[in-house]
């Protein structure tokens, strides 16, 4: 029998470790915990470069899991994310791919509220649909913020919703079955308060201002008031 085998797609264009990959990058691990051969790649150095792209695309092939893990753009999925999707449309038409792969999207946004990536991993479902992946459902992320390596290395409060429901993702894939619907919700429950969450982002963004001698501007307005505004010389 085949070897069972998971890939993560990242989709920030960070070159760092970026949330999308702590995220994704933990249900990659437990999928490898479990006996998947495990392999990433980024999308964007990808979409850059057909080295890397070739060997995606040769792992992608022959997966039986495919994660993608994104960020949320204006509502929607990033540039170059977009445009590996279309490569792969356009891919899997030429070569008439047969695979029976599954696929599950995360979208985690830094706006407190989950739908707000509604509009995204409805773009990924119809993604799965047009490259003939099986869609294994999105989860939606809020308050993304929040999330960083520590939270998931230990399994703080703060990420406690995100990863009961991930572990209860990974047990149905693992078996071959559909993820529970109260999975996705639960990945869409903060660990913290609201007003905590808004208190915290309100903090740092004072912090920022403040190391770069702008704290007192922070109320300015100052193209309502007209100010730094060209002068047109031509008269009309």
């Amino acid at each position: 029998m085949a070897e069972k085998s998971a890939i993560l797609l990242i989709g920030s264009p960070k070159p760092k470790k970026s949330t999308s990959e702590v995220i994704g990058g933990y249900l990659l691990n437990e999928l490898g915990n479990k006996g998947f051969a495990t392999s990433k790649f980024n999308l964007l150095q990808a979409v850059r470069h057909q080295e890397i792209w070739e060997g995606m695309v040769e792992a992608l092939d022959s997966a039986s899991v495919i994660i993608l893990s994104a960020p949320l753009y204006v509502d929607s999925t990033p540039a170059h994310v977009i445009q590996a999707m279309e490569r792969l449309a356009g891919w899997h038409k030429k070569t008439g791919y047969n695979g029976s792969a599954r696929f599950l999207a995360i979208c985690n946004s830094g706006f407190p509220e989950a739908h707000q990536n509604d509009i995204a991993i409805a773009i990924y479902r119809q993604f799965a649909l047009a490259v003939k992946w099986q869609w294994a459902g999105g989860f939606e992320i809020g308050g993304g913020g929040a999330i960083t390596p520590d939270v998931i290395a230990k399994r703080s409060q703060v990420g406690k919703n995100l990863l009961t429901a991930f572990d209860s993702a990974v047990e149905s894939l693992v078996k071959g079955k559909e993820i529970p619907a109260e999975s996705f919700k639960l990945a869409g429950t903060m660990g913290i308060p609201l007003w905590m969450y808004n208190g915290i982002g309100n903090l740092g963004m004072l912090w920022e201002l403040a190391r770069h001698g702008a704290l007192l501007k922070t109320f300015d307005r100052p193209y309502e008031k007209g100010a730094n505004k060209p002068k047109s010389k031509t008269k009309l």
